[in-house]
């Protein structure tokens, strides 16, 4: 009767212990390890994976496919003193999931911050065009994509580098004048 009382804690202490270990991995997910808070290592691979258990490590996922948001309107002056008002829709992805964990730590951080860079480096860029290269009649005229292309550039120098968000595309999402 004992060895079979020992044997059934022992096999519950296991599954205990396992369930507390394994984890997975889902195709679209990185998962970055944490111990006792500190990133200890990154798993950008699918499938089952082991974990000390418990509160020793825990498991930070994020979602490594590209993301989609659109910024706030916000009014701007552009180069011949006119002011609109604009939001922009931003595609972006996790370039570097250390730097992005350790400066961002969620992704509704990063969406936030995203918007800020992208809002201010709108704001340089548009003081270089006038409502005539932005809302025109003549085609050849409209310097949108120009646009779009400066403000993603401008953008990327500072995603990459201090937060491992690359910025893949941004683009004209609303314009309007101010009422």
């Amino acid at each position: 009767m004992k060895t079979r009382i020992t044997i059934v804690a022992i096999t519950i202490a296991i599954v205990l212990l396992a369930y507390f270990s394994l984890f997975t991995v889902k195709e679209h997910e990185l998962a970055i390890i944490t111990q006792f808070g500190k990133p200890v290592r990154i798993i950008a691979d699918a499938g089952l994976k082991m974990k000390y258990p418990g509160l020793i490590e825990s498991v930070n996922r994020f979602d490594k496919r590209a993301g989609l948001f659109e910024t706030q309107p916000t009014q701007l002056l552009l180069g011949d003193k006119k002011p609109i008002v604009i939001s922009c829709y931003v595609l972006w992805k996790i370039h570097d999931p250390l730097l992005f964990f350790q400066s961002m730590g969620r992704t509704a951080n990063a969406v936030q911050k995203i918007g800020d860079i992208v809002n201010s480096k709108l704001s340089i860029v548009l003081s270089d065009y006038s409502i005539e290269n932005i809302i025109n009649t003549e085609t050849d005229k409209v310097l949108l994509s120009t646009i779009e292309e400066q403000i993603t550039d401008a953008a990327n120098e500072n995603s990459i580098n201090k937060y491992g968000v690359e910025i893949l595309r941004t683009g004209v999402q609303r314009l309007a004048y101010p009422s």
